[in-house]
């Protein structure tokens, strides 16, 4: 009678065991992303904006106004409305329109910044961190910013995001004195 216990709590524990993976996890235990959103691809696209504005900005030289971007392989970042440089020019906060909660609530995300930097241009990148993939949830937005380190002082640099082509517009944040 105790093996046939002990082999039935086994199987039961086994069965329950079994289905307990999320769905949203891929079999190596990894977050399935929809393509273009993890970050090293963010990261691969922001270092082909750059070669590509390089390239563009090396041929053009004489114009005034940037060069034109392949819109068609963008990710979904939220676009930059706009962005601040503090007077050291090495913190650069962008302002965005994204969730309106954290990602501690339900259709809730966390923003971060960071820079992919050339001597020409400073690509930023928004990484989002989702309460969850696949919830649906409202397109209500809200304003939002991320502060983001740069390498060396921004000068006459350009500013490009992922998700527009159009170079974004820098201000000087004020001094907070």
């Amino acid at each position: 009678m105790t093996k046939r216990l002990w082999f039935a709590t086994l199987t039961v524990v086994a069965t329950l065991m079994s289905g307990c993976q999320s769905q949203s996890h891929s079999s190596s235990g990894d977050y399935a992303l929809p393509a273009g959103e993890s970050w090293s691809e963010q990261r691969e696209q922001a270092e082909s904006i750059l070669t590509h504005y390089t390239g563009k900005a090396n041929q053009s030289s004489h114009s005034t106004s940037a060069p034109s971007l392949d819109s068609s392989r963008m990710v979904s970042d939220p676009p930059i409305l706009s962005a601040a440089i503090d007077p050291g020019g090495l913190r650069m906060t962008v302002k965005f329109t994204g969730a309106r909660n954290p990602a501690t609530e339900p259709c809730g995300i966390d923003y971060s910044a960071e820079a992919v930097e050339s001597a020409k241009a400073i690509v930023i990148i928004i990484f989002q961190q989702r309460h969850a993939y696949g919830e649906e949830c409202t397109l209500e937005g809200t304003d939002r910013t991320a502060v983001v380190s740069l390498a060396r002082p921004l000068d006459n640099r350009v500013v490009l995001d992922l998700s527009q082509p159009e170079p974004v517009r820098v201000s000087s944040a004020p001094t907070g004195r």
